[in-house]
């Protein structure tokens, strides 16, 4: 895998998932709860939390910091492989192509994301598509 410049990403074995403060108007969900949070935390991955993301979903940074997640600001949280959002990047005042460079973007956590064989995506994946397509022919 590549980030989008076409630098290799080092293996690894979890995923760096980072959960920016919600700032779509009216939006009160968060895209991870301090729950699910333990659980992926449990499977061995990383998850960035910016302080002050749960609250208004009623769940607080020492919620988060207890199911082991680290409380960041706004570019820790950008800067993982996976940001989880539930208003994708509208109202979040980041340069959004910067804020991406190589990660993936999701709007809520997903069961999928973690399953066998599930592969994530990093940079143009129509690219990547098309070259696994030319890889297996």
């Amino acid at each position: 895998m590549a980030n989008m410049a076409g630098d290799p990403l080092p293996p690894r074995s979890f995923m760096l998932i980072g959960v920016p403060f919600e700032t779509a108007l009216g939006e009160t969900r968060v895209a991870v709860t301090s729950e699910s949070a333990k659980k992926r935390i449990a499977q061995g991955h990383v998850i960035r939390v910016q302080s002050g993301a749960g609250v208004a979903a009623s769940v607080t940074d020492a919620g988060y910091q207890t199911a082991g997640a680290e409380i960041t600001d706004q570019a820790e949280a950008f800067g993982a492989d996976v940001v989880l959002n539930p208003g994708g990047l509208q109202g979040q005042d980041v340069d959004h192509e910067q804020a991406l460079d190589g990660r993936g973007l999701a709007g809520l956590d997903n069961e999928l994301f973690y399953m066998d064989k599930t592969m994530m995506v990093f940079g143009d994946a129509k690219k990547v598509v098309e070259a696994m397509a030319k890889a297996i022919e």
